[in-house]
Formats: C-alpha cells, structure tokens, sequence
C-alpha cells in the first residue's frame, strides 16, 4: 500500500493496522503530515517492508512491543526532522535492512557503535548483517564527522540529553 502526498494530519496507522495482511507500506511525499507515528501492540502482523520517505515533520517514530513481528526491511530518508532512529527499534527481532538516508546527522550518529545512544537498539541488525555479508545503509548528505565532533560540545550533549529524556518516557523501551 501506497500513500503518497495525502498531507494526512491524524497517524494513518491507527488505521492501516487493522489491514492484517498488508505486507508492503510506503508512506512518502508528504503523506503524513504529523510528528510521530506509532506502530501499535500487535499491528501489522505480516509486514515486511515499510517505507517512510519525505515526511517533512515526523520528528518520532514508536515501536511498540509485538508489533511489526515480520518487519525485514526499514527504510527512512528525507525527513529532516526526525529525532533518532525509532523508539522500540529493538523489537524488530528479525529486521535485516536498515537504511537511514537524507535524514539528521544526530538521527544517523545516534545509532553508531561508537557511544551512540540507540546503537544497543540496532545492535542486534548489525551483529545479523555482519554474520549474514550484508551491509547496513546508513548515510547523510555530509560528513559525519563535525556531528561527532558538535556531539562533544556542551550543546551537543544536551541534544544527546534530550534524546535520552525522550527514550526514558516510554518505559517499554527501556533495557
């Protein structure tokens, strides 16, 4: 299934989850027009692929447990405000692709093996893809670089405070 350009402001899936066979979902160009989408308990039971492109306000995306038990392949670019990678990615237990393009600098840094603060969240895509030969996409218009080094500033940190503030209000996710 398919939206495109429908500039819908409630979440759209609160609706689409109750498609129980949908195994396709592409929410793109402007077809949500919202801050945070939230896959709730037991929704999209057959779901494979979910793209999210040119959502132009999401900031957060919620996983919430037992949905998306199928999900294999996530891809998210051109939204420039999302906030991380998606709260409760760790209950995609079988996700094989992530690819994260065209999205923040802190979104993409957040899931680095290196002290990023949603690396454990992805750890279990990275450890699969390297034991499977796959690679995991994770790009942006620039250089990494100067984020890690902004993510060292006082200004940074808050960011990273920020984000971890936002991670420890919905208790499932919590390790």
């Amino acid at each position: 299934m398919r939206l495109r350009g429908s500039r819908i402001k409630d979440d759209p899936l609160k609706y689409l989850q109750l498609l129980p066979n949908l195994i396709d979902v592409n929410l793109v160009e402007e077809a949500y027009e919202g801050e945070a989408l939230v896959f709730s308990l037991k929704g999209f039971p057959k779901l494979k692929m979910l793209r999210l492109h040119d959502l132009t306000t999401l900031r957060w995306i919620v996983i919430e447990p037992n949905s998306l038990p199928q999900l294999q392949e996530l891809m998210i670019g051109a939204c420039p405000h999302l906030e991380g990678v998606p709260l409760g990615m760790k209950h995609l237990n079988i996700l094989t692709t992530l690819s994260l393009s065209n999205t923040p600098a802190e979104a993409i840094s957040s899931t680095l093996p290196e002290n990023g603060p949603y690396y454990s969240a992805v750890e279990h895509v990275y450890s699969h893809l390297q034991h499977s030969g796959k690679q995991v996409d994770i790009s942006t218009s620039s250089s990494i670089q100067p984020l890690l080094n902004h993510l060292q500033t006082q200004e940074g940190q808050a960011l990273l405070n920020r984000l971890w503030d936002i991670y420890l209000k919905i208790p499932y996710l919590r390790p």
